[in-house]
């Protein structure tokens, strides 16, 4: 606890941080507002004109004001530059549980107990909607930060979505539209529900050194190369998209230059763009050529597949998108299909993927396997990595010697290098795996990253955002001569002055060990390292180095820079 604030009521009913300053408003069961300084632990000020306990308290943005809602049915817009009240909102027939101010708009949103949502325009001084569907109390609503929508919760044990997108366009309506209730909680349930309005995962393709992918209703291309990120052509969507119904997949197909979108729209549902040769910046997208199914594929050069789970089939369409080929699924259980090369397919089921022979209609190999959410093949085709939400499985094009690596947290992604190793992040680090299975630790994570692409030492990532991202991996597992030379400069330091933090330009949140003979280095996770000198084995987990010639340097997750330790000899 770093600082407490003594009040005269029994209870506080609600608090809002300063977006700016050190101060906090406590609300109070009293019917007084408190405004505190919570650095110097001082009373600024205080406003008392509710007629009984306030719940709700909310700061503005940008502006001297914060809001307020209490037991006496009032929301009050407070200058607390001018230390008084500004005006008073009336409409709601009981007590107000929340309020807030919108990040953009001039609008107040506020629940209360008469089982409705109301949006204020805190500047015209009107109630613009009433949102109403609720049948007890509502206890809390605000704002989506980005898009135009309002989550609410209410003792009717339902979590409901309204967009509001209306308001913004100026048509005001009485009331907004529920685009999404949460089922009903059990009676009793004190804990929390996580729920996505919108998917994280970036639709996303990689070619060569383009990237294609799908950001705010446009297709955009990233080039690795020269670094340039340009929108290439909108995109419409089609049917009734809703909350989490956004692009899941995207499937490239350069002979064509073509694009396959899934997505959850109408119960699973694809479509088929030709890109133009000379699409401008921001074009419009030729009209989709559009169809139902989970998963669709390309599998030829004018040729994808589309799987029907409700008959158990997979169709084979040309791009006129239309049915040249029915096959039937190789298990009666599937639910997904991965391209695996011309003409060849990866088939989920539950606890399996079946490599599948379109052409034979036939399985030429099962491998047992946790539920797959992703697949990732290396640049030859020769090896794949199967995702699964807290595993990857590793094995080659027949599915043969397979090697699966566990995550105690969820695995987001993964991209080949060019030498062998795949690349993966979860939820916080970004890590390796060998093919025989060993894996570490890389460095960690501000924020999830979905990788795109590894090659010379960088990777290339997407965050939730849609942003491309570049990570620098300054050691790779093959020491070159750039490498070397940057361990020599540690050397250098460590011998100056061995025992005194140094700072080298380097990011600290690569953990690994660095051998000071053969430069070669030791990440963690690694089972141990071999001295090429005397044979004796270092494993990372113990402090100390190899022997008297094989001094490390170690580099943590927790250093501040990059720290050297005085030599400890360990035989």
């Amino acid at each position: 606890m770093l600082t407490k604030f003594e009040t005269k009521s029994n209870r506080v009913k609600g608090l809002s941080f300063h977006p700016k300053r050190p101060w906090i408003l406590a609300s109070l069961h009293s019917g007084v507002v408190q405004l505190w300084d919570y650095r110097m632990g001082t009373l600024i000020d205080r406003f008392d004109e509710h007629d009984g306990p306030v719940r709700g308290v909310h700061f503005h943005k940008s502006q001297p004001l914060f809001v307020s809602g209490g037991d006496d049915y009032k929301i009050k817009i407070w200058n607390y530059k001018l230390r008084r009240c500004l005006f008073t909102l009336l409409g709601h027939l009981d007590y107000i549980r929340t309020v807030q101010f919108h990040h953009e708009y001039p609008w107040v949103v506020s629940a209360s107990d008469d089982q409705t949502i109301r949006i204020w325009n805190w500047q015209s001084r009107t109630c613009i909607s009433v949102l109403t569907g609720h049948n007890h109390y509502v206890m809390c609503a605000v704002f989506h930060p980005k898009e135009d929508l309002v989550v609410s919760a209410s003792l009717d044990q339902t979590v409901r979505v309204w967009d509001i997108s209306g308001l913004r366009k100026k048509t005001v309506a009485p009331g907004g539209e529920e685009v999404m209730r949460m089922p009903q909680v059990g009676r009793g349930w004190s804990g929390m529900i996580v729920f996505k309005l919108e998917r994280e995962r970036p639709a996303c393709a990689t070619h060569g050194n383009m990237l294609y992918y799908v950001k705010d209703r446009y297709l955009r291309t990233f080039d690795f190369a020269t670094q340039r990120d340009n929108p290439l052509m909108s995109i419409r969507r089609a049917g009734s998209a809703g909350a989490n119904q956004g692009p899941k997949t995207l499937a490239y197909n350069p002979a064509e230059n073509a694009l396959l979108i899934t997505s959850d729209v109408d119960g699973g549902s694809y479509e088929l763009y030709a890109i133009p040769k000379e699409a401008a910046r921001g074009d419009t997208a030729p009209d989709a050529k559009r169809g139902l199914g989970t998963s669709a594929v390309f599998i030829a050069r004018n040729r994808f597949a589309v799987l029907d789970k409700a008959t158990s089939t997979i169709q084979i369409r040309n791009l006129q998108n239309e049915i040249t080929k029915k096959v039937p699924t190789p298990c009666a259980t599937t639910d997904a299909v991965f391209y695996a090369g011309t003409g060849m397919l990866l088939c989920r089921s539950e606890d399996k993927v079946t490599l599948f022979d379109i052409q034979q209609r036939s399985s030429m190999a099962e491998l047992a396997t946790p539920f797959i959410k992703y697949v990732v093949w290396n640049s030859d085709m020769s090896m794949v990595a199967l995702l699964s939400k807290h595993a990857i499985i590793i094995a080659d094009k027949r599915l043969g010697s397979a090697q699966t690596v566990h995550e105690t947290i969820r695995v987001k992604s993964a991209a080949w290098d060019d030498s062998g190793v795949l690349l993966y992040t979860t939820l916080n680090h970004l890590k390796y795996c060998l093919p025989n299975g060993d894996s570490g630790i890389i460095r960690t994570l501000e924020s999830p990253l979905y990788v795109t692409r590894v090659a010379g030492g960088v990777v290339h990532a997407l965050d939730r955002e849609g942003k491309n991202r570049s990570i620098q991996v300054l050691l790779e597992l093959n020491a070159g001569a750039k490498i070397a030379e940057q361990a020599r400069t540690v050397l250098a330091a460590c011998e100056k002055n061995p025992t005194d933090a140094v700072k080298l330009n380097y990011d600290p949140r690569n953990p690994f060990d660095l051998c000071s003979i053969t430069f070669t280095p030791v990440y963690k996770g690694s089972k141990y390292a071999e001295d090429p000198y005397t044979g004796a084995r270092f494993t990372p987990d113990c402090k100390g180095q190899l022997s008297p010639l094989g001094d490390f340097v170690r580099i943590g997750a927790d250093a501040s820079g990059l720290h050297i330790s005085a030599s400890q000899q360990q035989r």
